[in-house]
């Protein structure tokens, strides 16, 4: 079984009352996103990897998104997203939400994807965001936020996946609505830590 047939199945059945918990074994999974992405459209749904090192998912098609999802009230837990060694001209999640809700992403690895981590919000309430022991490298922009409010706490933001000349954006967030707080995390070799414009509020 794929990732995206089990949350085409969760899409299904979940809901806020009724969460649903993909769990994702050990190894690495390719998934088929020549068509587009794997998209969840469900409320609580959560996909749960084994650990960060021992489950990895990575797109067939580089430019594709990986993960699309269009509610905020998800939660991924303890895997590594990566594009492999040729990187993705996309994005590993692209959150892009007319709904509130709360969801978080913590203990993942998220590595050279053009944007690690979209999350876009055109809602007139605020969706909120825990952003959480992440660790990206070798993405254009690590993590990019328009219009929500997000906790982002004791991640690791590293720019080249090798060498030591500094590359690439960590965070960028843009939008009146957006209401950010970075607390405890890392910045290595990054040339832009956190570009903020828009009115936004860090």
């Amino acid at each position: 079984m794929t990732v995206s047939h089990a949350v085409s199945v969760a899409n299904t059945l979940a809901s806020s009352v009724n969460p649903i918990s993909i769990s994702v074994g050990s190894g690495i999974f390719i998934e088929n996103n020549s068509g587009g992405p794997i998209t969840i459209t469900a409320n609580g749904i959560s996909i749960v990897g084994t650990s960060v090192l021992s489950t990895i998912i990575q797109p067939s098609t580089l430019s594709n998104d990986l993960f699309s999802l269009s509610t905020p009230t998800v939660e991924f837990y303890n895997f590594t997203i990566s594009a492999g060694a040729l990187g993705s001209t996309a994005s590993g999640i692209n959150l892009s939400t007319s709904v509130t809700g709360r969801g978080a992403f913590h203990s993942l690895r998220v590595l050279l994807f053009q944007t690690g981590i979209i999350l876009s919000n055109s809602a007139a309430a605020i969706p909120i965001i825990v952003l959480e022991n992440i660790v990206t490298a070798g993405n254009a922009t690590a993590v990019s936020i328009n219009n929500l409010q997000v906790v982002i706490e004791n991640n690791i933001f590293l720019g080249p996946i090798s060498g030591i000349n500094p590359a690439n954006t960590a965070i960028s967030i843009t939008g009146v609505n957006s209401q950010i707080a970075i607390l405890s995390n890392t910045f290595r070799l990054i040339n832009t830590g956190i570009y903020s414009s828009g009115g936004s509020q860090v």
